[in-house]
């Protein structure tokens, strides 16, 4: 699935340091819903919203459109 392959490519699109911190939760309507520990992360991934995005062009019609970011510790 489009999910599966977002989950295995986390270091590749962020990164490992931010990789290891986010958790990448599904895929919904075209929306990426991420959960991260700290405020920080947040704005980290924020900030690569644009080039997370266009990395998964290649998954075609089941490619998220945008990221929805929750912090949970």
């Amino acid at each position: 699935t489009g999910f599966r392959r977002v989950l295995f490519r986390s270091d590749e699109l962020v990164g490992p340091a931010l990789a290891d911190s986010c958790v990448p939760e599904v895929v919904k309507d075209g929306v990426l819903f991420v959960r991260v520990p700290t405020g920080a992360y947040s704005q980290k991934l924020q900030m690569s919203e644009e080039k997370i995005i266009t990395a998964l062009q290649d998954l075609g019609p089941s490619a998220p459109h945008s990221l929805r970011i929750t912090v949970r510790g």
